[in-house]
C-alpha cells in the first residue's frame, strides 16, 4: 500500500472519534483487573508479508505471538479473555495492528479496515479492562483522531532520504540511545498533531527538499485511558530503521521499566578456528563470550535481548559484537564471496547496536565490503614475503591499554592496504607503512560511525601466535568495551542536532592500571616471540629473548594470560 492515498471510509473515522468521546474521560490508564494475564502478543494484519515487520521483531525476544490474518470480507476475532466463574484471564498482553488491516474496496468506499466497528469496540473494551496497550504500524495520519497529514506531497519519498528520530528518549526505559536513522525504502506519511490533549508526538521526520520543516512520524495517544502508539511509516524486516523502531514499540507496549547489558561478547565466524583470533584475545581478559559458527547455508542469530514480563526488565545479552571476515564463503557463480549473515540479520544486529549502544568489531575485513573504503592502488592484498609494518595513528586508542606506539610486523598476516573514499563517517586509526609493493602509507583499519552505530574495522588477518594480533587485540578490546555515548536528537532550529554525553565504560569492567589485574606486581611484559620458535618468549620488560620454560613470574603474569604487553 506504499504510496497510495489510504484515507479510510468516513464511517470508520467517525466511529473512531465517536468511540473516543464515549470512553472514560480520565486520562489515567485503566489498571489491569485480573491477577492472571497472558503476555502473548496479538498481531492483526492482512497477510504474512504485512505482519512480518511485527512478527520478526517479536521473534527476536522469543515472545509468544498469535497472528490473525483478516480477509477482505472479514474474520472473527479470537477469544480475548477467558472467564471461569470468578476468575478472568486476559489472553493477550499487547495488540499490534498493521495498516489497520485495510483493503481497497473500490467505489465510494475506497480504502477501509476489514475490522468492523463492533470488533474495534471489542478490542478497545479489552484494552480498558486489562490495561493492555495497542500498537499501530504503517498508519495513515487522517485515520487517527488528533492527527492530520502534513502540508506537502502527501507521502514521502520516492528517492530522497528523510531522517526519522525520537523526540522523547524516555520512550526507551533504561538509557538506550535515541539516534537519527534513514527512511530510504520505507514509504511514510509526514503528519501534524491537531489535538494535543489526547495526542503527543514522540517520533519526528527531519527536513528535506519536499518538507521544509520537521513533521510528526509517530504519536502516543491516550483516549479516555486507552493507550496506543501510532507509526506513520511502513516497515520491513530487512530495515535497520524498522528493527530499531520495533525495539521502541516493544518496550513501550509491554511497559518495560529498566534495561541492562550482560557482560558477554558475541563472536560470529564461519567456525571456531576462524574465530580464534578473537576468542584468544577475549580469553586473555577472562571475558565471557558466545561463539556463533555460521555454516555456508546460514543460521539463526542467538537471542540478542530478553524481556522478563514479571519485572518489566529488558536485558541486552551481549555487550560487544565481533565478526571475522563477515562470516563469508565462496558461493561460486555470479555470487562469489558473500556473507552467510543475511540482510535481515544485519538489520537486527545494527538495530541492537543502535538501541543498546554496543560497538562492533570487524576483523580480517576486505576494504571494498565497507562503505567509505576501498583497496589502495597496487596489488590486491599483501604480502607474500615482503615486510610491511603496521602502526597506530590515533594514540588515544593505545593509551587506555597501556601500549607504547611502535611499528608491528605483518609477516605471516595477509592484509589489504586500503584508502578512504568518504571521510564523512570513516576515520583511519592504524596504517600500513610503505614497502616495495606500496610506495606510500595506506590505511590498515578504520573507525566508522553510521547514524550513531559505531564499528572498528581491521584490514588484516590475525593469529593467536602473533604479537601483532595481541597488540591490536588490546586496542579493539579496550575500544569495544567503551560504551557508545548516549545521543539525544533535538530540532530547536528545525534541523536535527545531536548532543552527545561523555563516554563511559561498560558496567562491570574497570580499566585502571594495566598491572592492577595481576596478583603480584611484575615489571616484565611477555608475549610469544613468534610461531617458528615454540617455547620462545620475548620479555618486553628486559628486552631479552627467553627460550625453554619462561620464569614463573613471566609464565603466571604474562605469557600464559597475555593480559598486557608493551612495545619497546
Amino acid at each position: 500500500m506504499a504510496g497510495l492515498n489510504r484515507v479510510l471510509s468516513v464511517g470508520i473515522l467517525v466511529f473512531c472519534i465517536f468511540f473516543s468521546l464515549l470512553s472514560k474521560t480520565d486520562a489515567t490508564p485503566v489498571k489491569r483487573q485480573t491477577t492472571s494475564f497472558s503476555d502473548t502478543a496479538l498481531v492483526i494484519a492482512v497477510s504474512d508479508a504485512a505482519a512480518d515487520e511485527a512478527v520478526s521483531l517479536l521473534n527476536q525476544y522469543n515472545q509468544t505471538t498469535q497472528l490473525l490474518l483478516f480477509a477482505q470480507n472479514g474474520t472473527a476475532l479470537p477469544t480475548l479473555d477467558t472467564v471461569n466463574g470468578s476468575s478472568e484471564v486476559g489472553n493477550f498482553g499487547l495488540i499490534i495492528v498493521i495498516g489497520l488491516a485495510s483493503y481497497d474496496y473500490g467505489g465510494t468506499t475506497g480504502w477501509a479496515s476489514a475490522i468492523t466497528a463492533d470488533q474495534w469496540n471489542e478490542l478497545y473494551a479489552y484494552q480498558l479492562k486489562y490495561g493492555v496497550r495497542m500498537i499501530h504500524l504503517d498508519g495513515y495520519p487522517g485515520n487517527f483522531p488528533g492527527t492530520a497529514l502534513a502540508v506537502g506531497p502527501g507521502g514521502c519519498c520516492s528517492a530522497e532520504d528523510q531522517a526519522v528520530y525520537l523526540l522523547d528518549p524516555s520512550s526507551l526505559p533504561g538509557g538506550e540511545q535515541a539516534v537519527s536513522l534513514s527512511t530510504v525504502g520505507l514509504w511514510h506519511y509526514p503528519a501534524t498533531v491537531t489535538n494535543f490533549t489526547t495526542t503527543t508526538a514522540f517520533l519526528e521526520f527531519g527536513t528535506n527538499e519536499e518538507y521544509a520543516s520537521p513533521t510528526v512520524a509517530g504519536v502516543i495517544q491516550n483516549i479516555g485511558g486507552r493507550e496506543q502508539m501510532v507509526f506513520f511509516i511502513a516497515g520491513g524486516s530487512w530495515s535497520w530503521t524498522t528493527n530499531y523502531l520495533g525495539q521502541v514499540w516493544f518496550q513501550w507496549g509491554y511497559g518495560a521499566v529498566s534495561n541492562s547489558l550482560s557482560q558477554t561478547a558475541l563472536v560470529i565466524a564461519t567456525d571456531a578456528n576462524a574465530a580464534s583470533e578473537a576468542t584468544s584475545i577475549l580469553g586473555q581478559y577472562n571475558q565471557p563470550y558466545q561463539l556463533l559458527a555460521l555454516p555456508q547455508a546460514g543460521g539463526a542469530l542467538p537471542l540478542l535481548q530478553s524481556f522478563d514480563p514479571s519485572t518489566k526488565a529488558v536485558v541486552g545479552n551481549f555487550d560487544l559484537i565481533i565478526i571475522i571476515s563477515l562470516a563469508s564463503y565462496d558461493y561460486g557463480g555470479t555470487t562469489g564471496w558473500a556473507s552467510a549473515i543475511t540482510s535481515e540479520q544485519w538489520a537486527i544486529l545494527y538495530a541492537y547496536q543502535s538501541i543498546q549502544g554496543v560497538r562492533m568489531v570487524h576483523l580480517d575485513g576486505y576494504p571494498n565490503n565497507f562503505p567509505g573504503t576501498t583497496t589502495a592502488p597496487g596489488p590486491i592484498g599483501c604480502c607474500a614475503a615482503d615486510e610491511q609494518y603496521v602502526s597506530p595513528i590515533d594514540t588515544s586508542l593505545t593509551a587506555p591499554a597501556g601500549l607504547t606506539v611502535g611499528n608491528l610486523s605483518t609477516l605471516g598476516l595477509w592484509h589489504y592496504p586500503a584508502s578512504i573514499t568518504d571521510g564523512s563517517a570513516t576515520t583511519a586509526f592504524i596504517q600500513f607503512g610503505p614497502n616495495s609493493e606500496f610506495s606510500t602509507t595506506t590505511v590498515a583499519g578504520v573507525l566508522q560511525n553510521f547514524f550513531g552505530r559505531q564499528q572498528m574495522v581491521f584490514f588484516l588477518t590475525g593469529a593467536s601466535w602473533s604479537s601483532t594480533t595481541i597488540y591490536l587485540g588490546a586496542i579493539w578490546f579496550y575500544w569495544g568495551y567503551q560504551r557508545q555515548a548516549a545521543t539525544t536528537t533535538t530540532t530547536t532550529t528545525g534541523t536535527p542536532t545531536t548532543t552527545t554525553s561523555a563516554t563511559s565504560t561498560s558496567t562491570g569492567l574497570a580499566f585502571t592500571s594495566p598491572l592492577s589485574v595481576f596478583t603480584e606486581v611484575y615489571t616484565g611484559y611477555c608475549i610469544p616471540y613468534n610461531n617458528t620458535l615454540p617455547g620462545a618468549y620475548y620479555d618486553y620488560g628486559t628486552g631479552n629473548t627467553l627460550t625453554g620454560s619462561p620464569s614463573f613470574e613471566c609464565a603466571q603474569h604474562c605469557c600464559k594470560r597475555f593480559k598486557w604487553m608493551k612495545l619497546m
